[in-house]
């Protein structure tokens, strides 16, 4: 793939920024030193006041009742795919899988640490496998660390476009268009870069957001 200029690379990705989390402040908030057992956590199974729990919905049953099946992945984690609707609201429109990633609890197990790096755009399964080693060793004694890439990244249906050829000739556009000519052209190549990105990515297109 040939080298693609800062700018043009810069729209492509359209600002995609990647969040990095401090996990010194993390540790440090341990105190460096043995703290003891953790405090046991009171957790209410009660939903707000004009919610209902979607647990209870049995359109959506299947997905909360169904067995994950973990393999061994390397590095100590287990991995595995979960089953998801694409649409939360219309779970009949199709599903799609999760991926995800785990590391168990070293000591006393209390329960699981769901945690997403950010960004938008950033799977956090691989993350999660890296980063697990900087944590606490009192965390990671009382919980299993699980990562997980949000829909539409890393394994988890992730959005699909152009070709490397095809973005080759996408970076060739002028993005600063100074004629009608030019003008035309880049509109012309931002349609054809979307309507790739929705044949090849297929029906979960339409329900990939930061909400």
């Amino acid at each position: 793939m040939s080298p693609v200029p800062r700018s043009r690379r810069a729209r492509a990705l359209g600002g995609l920024l990647a969040l990095v989390l401090g996990l010194a402040g993390c540790t440090s908030a341990f105190g460096g030193e043995d703290v003891g057992d953790p405090a046991p956590v009171t957790v209410s199974g009660t939903p707000p006041a004009g919610r209902s729990d979607p647990a209870t919905s049995p359109a959506l049953a299947r997905f909360y009742r169904q067995t994950v099946s973990w393999s061994s992945c390397g590095q100590g984690f287990e991995c595995a795919k979960v089953t998801a609707p694409i649409d939360w609201k219309r779970p009949a429109t199709g599903t799609f899988q999760l991926a995800v990633a785990r590391t168990k609890a070293t000591g006393k197990r209390l329960g699981s640490l769901l945690i997403n790096p950010g960004g938008p755009g950033v799977g956090g399964a691989g993350w999660v496998k890296q980063a697990a080693g900087t944590f606490p060793d009192a965390l990671r004694s009382s919980y299993d660390l699980v990562g997980w890439d949000p829909r539409g990244t890393g394994n988890s249906s992730p959005v699909r476009c152009l070709s490397d050829r095809q973005l080759d000739e996408y970076y060739e556009t002028d993005a600063t268009p100074d004629d009608a000519p030019e003008v035309q052209a880049l509109v012309r190549e931002q349609r054809a870069f979307a309507d790739a990105c929705r044949q090849n990515t297929g029906a979960i297109l339409r329900h990939l957001d930061t909400i």
